[in-house]
């Protein structure tokens, strides 16, 4: 089985900031740094 990725929050807080700040939505967010938009809603 493949091991579950982790990410740091060092990696976490830019996509935080952008989803606060900007009118962007989640699959705009979730594609800049490669990860599924579930992801980003969670």
């Amino acid at each position: 089985m493949a091991k579950r990725r982790r990410f740091a929050a060092a990696f976490k807080a830019p996509a935080v900031l952008a989803a606060v700040r900007e009118g962007k939505t989640v699959q705009q967010i979730a594609a800049q740094p490669g990860v599924h938009a579930n992801q980003v809603g969670q």
